[in-house]
């Protein structure tokens, strides 16, 4: 990542945008911010961009003009496809309109209303939205919570918007909606529409304005060079300082890589991130830091989520917690707010005029009251209160108190109540971020949810406790807590084997696979391999589409197919990724597909399959990845690294010093940990080329540049610092600047000299030998005498065979101290 570029966590952003809120709130201001929100916050009942292009592809196969696009843009790619499509503008209207009209309002959109209700004007974010997105979800949900509102959709209607107007919540679609003939969405349109006008009022004069003393929140949006929102923002940065930060919630880390320098190295633009890791072997931090990535790494369940995503309905829910937002009103008191809602209609000032009232809507507001009146007075049963208590929690994003509510609810209920009140707790669960304790909590109450014998929700209640072993043991397994993991997978897999329930016998495949990896990371091989074997053979049906039956698998059986690899039965594990592609029952994800490669890359590499090796990685580097997956992009980029090492390995050391250079050159800016580790790796093998060419300032540099990017000495980081340590002192050798590479290697012997890893013992080894030989160099002699006494001692401990030659080190140790110095 540049030195430039300013990220934050999501606690830090809604921290510092609450802080200027308040302190505009006390000198009576208008608000610093406001909304910039892109598709994300229409996703799920609107499909991405990528999903569109690959819809609008199947649909251009018959066009007699079919071509690729020139560019390779995603914008470019869009309007290309669509417009092949959809040729017609008022077509591509009637695609949008069939995609938006009656379809469900996303829960983001649902969070940003929520926002925007301003009940308390003392707890203020904002009341305007620019928006790219074309349906009319916001202004749906903002219907429903009672709120009044205003919105411009046409450069005709830009006059509607009253930006010193900071109470009615104002809602501006940039591109157009889908109600309008000309909604933008090809690249000429979006173009066209980011044209600044001096004549007359337009969408980017008006943003322009909103941008002249606010700053955005930008939320749910990728960043696409040219469209109205990245015009304005390209002027208002070049221009005079902010008086406020930008805000970029990136929905993945990886999501900065695409956005132009521009914007990511400007001072008052703050990246937004969840640096959060997806669940990973441990096996692969215990390899060689400058060999290839050999591990199968993910390990997914039906449960997983891209933990170190940032999803716009989180961002909200992170700023209304931070804002204290309570419930909306039609949440708290229902038939209250039906009742007042329709009093709005009515004329106040007298309330016995009959003729006004021509439908009698007085006697409907009282019958209301009456209902409600009869609600409230009856006594409430303790678990009616608490489950009220619980979504009331959860409307107000308050995800922690609404488990600790949860937790404490009586245990004689409905089938009914059970059901809502586990529903609520996964949903409150999965909202937590980066609280895996708390998340724990919330699995532990659900399991404590028993139904009484012969109970109807019998079935619904064993399928949600094999659900929350299954997230439970994931949790410990991301900590890694192996222990923990493998009982809580026990105790599923004792419990559930013999269940016929789809859904629980999907969580009891999550549980098998799961407990291999944890038994895989402990070092029981056997154990792992014959789990793995029983998790590939278990039958289903594992969800309503037995198709999908062999893709659920395939989590297993990459497991299973590495573990054979390390006991040497490599043909054997080149096999087991073969069946993989054989797979025709279900289409195998993207990621999978390229995780499955680079593995079997690999395996061929290992078995002298070089060639074939090489071209499989070749393959997974020249895939596209349309939408921004990061999983397939962490596997692609993996496959470029290896092929660097092995470059370095078959000592084409120029040829791999060009590679690894590209490979920083790509990953300076990333901000993904998992993607940074290969940045690590990158320039751990660069120091080791260096010495290897006996360029010893570049390599001293390289270990420089490595130790000051490691975030501290944790576990997952050992094996980085311990082999900079010894390159540096290698290095520091190899310049002749002796007292300097006997403290890089004394370091390294403090730190790391009880480790068991093989790779590191071999360094701590041949650290010692070179303290003997810099000790004697500097005249030393007993110091030196010393030294190789613990050499000799740790490596007839460690190395019981000789290890390879360093015996042989140790006499010539002997011979440095005894004879002339080197």
């Amino acid at each position: 990542m540049s030195s430039k570029t300013q990220t934050l966590s999501l606690e830090e952003a809604t921290f510092e945008i609450h802080q200027a809120c308040i302190a505009a709130i006390e000198r009576r201001e208008s608000s610093p911010f406001f909304f910039i929100t892109g598709a994300g916050v229409s996703y799920p009942p609107i499909p991405l961009a990528g999903h569109i292009i690959e819809h609008c592809k199947e649909k251009a196969q018959r066009h007699p003009a079919l071509s690729k696009p020139q560019s390779g843009t995603t914008l470019n790619e869009y309007s290309h496809w669509f417009s092949l499509a959809y040729p017609q503008p008022h077509h591509r209207k009637q695609y949008f309109e069939k995609l938006i009209s009656g379809n469900y309002i996303s829960p983001a959109n649902f969070r940003l209303a929520h926002l925007l209700l301003n009940e308390d004007p003392d707890k203020r974010l904002t009341n305007l939205v620019f928006t790219l997105n074309f349906d009319d979800f916001l202004t749906r949900a903002l219907t429903t919570f009672g709120k009044n509102h205003v919105v411009c959709d046409h450069p005709q209607t830009t006059a509607r918007i009253d930006l010193t107007d900071g109470n009615t919540p104002q809602i501006v679609h940039v591109h157009g909606s889908y109600n309008f003939y000309d909604c933008r969405n090809l690249a000429n349109e979006i173009a066209n529409a980011a044209e600044l006008s001096l004549t007359s009022q337009s969408m980017p004069s008006l943003l322009d304005a909103a941008l002249r003393n606010r700053a955005p929140l930008v939320i749910g949006y990728s960043g696409w060079e040219g469209d109205i929102v990245m015009s304005a923002l390209k002027r208002r940065l070049a221009g005079q300082t902010l008086p406020f930060n930008i805000y970029w919630f990136c929905y993945i880390p990886g999501s900065l890589d695409t956005l132009p320098t521009w914007l990511k190295d400007h001072e008052n633009v703050r990246f937004v991130i969840n640096t959060a890791e997806q669940t990973q072997s441990s096996a692969s931090t215990q390899t060689e830091a400058s060999g290839p990535i050999a591990s199968a790494g993910s390990i997914l369940t039906s449960n997983s989520i891209s933990k170190n995503s940032l999803p716009a309905h989180a961002v909200f829910e992170a700023l209304s917690r931070q804002f204290s937002i309570p419930a909306p009103s039609i949440s708290q008191d229902p038939l209250e707010f039906f009742a007042s809602q329709m009093e709005k209609t009515l004329p106040q000032d007298d309330p016995f005029s009959e003729i006004e009232d021509i439908y009698q809507f007085r006697s409907v507001v009282r019958t209301i009251r009456a209902a409600r009146s009869s609600s409230t007075d009856r006594p409430k049963e303790e678990i009616t209160s608490t489950l009220e208590d619980v979504r009331n929690a959860i409307r107000s994003s308050q995800f922690e108190s609404a488990i600790r509510i949860a937790g404490n609810a009586p245990h004689h209920i409905s089938p009914e109540q059970r059901s809502e009140l586990i529903s609520l707790l996964f949903s409150a669960a999965t909202s937590l971020e980066n609280t895996p304790n708390t998340e724990t909590l919330a699995y532990d109450a659900i399991l404590k949810i028993h139904p009484p014998a012969n109970a109807p929700d019998a079935d619904a209640i064993s399928a949600a406790h094999a659900r929350a072993l299954t997230s439970k043991a994931e949790i410990d397994y991301d900590q890694k807590r192996f222990d923990n993991a493998l009982t809580t997978t026990d105790e599923c897999i004792s419990r559930f084997m013999n269940s016929a329930i789809p859904a629980t016998r999907d969580q009891l495949l999550g549980a098998l696979t799961l407990k291999g990896a944890a038994l895989h990371s402990i070092g029981k091989t056997g154990d792992a391999l014959k789990t793995f074997e029983t998790a590939i053979t278990l039958q289903g049906p594992f969800s309503q589409n037995p198709a999908e039956d062999a893709i659920k698998r395939v989590p297993a059986i990459l497991g299973y197919a590495e573990l054979l690899a390390v006991s040497d039965k490599t043909e054997s594990a080149i096999a087991t990724i073969d069946g993989i592609f054989k797979i025709n029952t279900a289409p195998l994800p993207a990621e999978l597909g390229a995780q499955a490669k680079v593995l079997k890359a690999n395996f061929l590499y290992r078995s002298g399959q070089h060639e074939a090796a090489e071209k499989i990685n070749t393959e997974v580097t020249t895939t596209q990845n349309k939408d921004h997956n990061q999983e397939l992009a962490y596997w692609i980029r993996a496959a470029k690294y290896n092929q660097a090492v092995r470059a370095r390995e078959s000592g084409m050391n120029i040829e791999a010093a060009s590679l690894f250079q590209s490979i920083k050159q790509e990953l300076q800016d990333t901000a993904s940990p998992r993607t940074r580790t290969i940045l690590h790796r990158t320039i751990l093998n660069q120091s080791i080329i260096n010495v290897n060419l006996e360029l010893f300032t570049n390599a001293l540099s390289n270990c420089d540049e490595l130790i000051f990017l490691l975030p501290n000495r944790d576990p997952e980081h050992q094996v980085f610092w311990e082999t900079a340590l010894y390159v540096r002192g290698v290095s520091l050798f190899g310049l002749s600047r002796t007292q300097e590479s006997i403290s890089s290697f004394e370091t390294l012997i403090k730190l790391y000299g009880g480790s068991q890893e093989s790779d590191a013992k071999r360094r701590v080894a041949r650290s010692y030998l070179f303290l003997c030989d810099g000790y004697a160099s500097l005249n030393q002699k007993e110091v030196a005498r010393d030294w190789l006494t613990r050499a000799t001692a740790y490596i007839e401990e460690n190395f019981p065979d000789g290890g390879n030659g360093l015996s042989d080190l140790v006499n010539k140790a002997q011979t440095s101290i005894n004879g002339p110095s080197r």
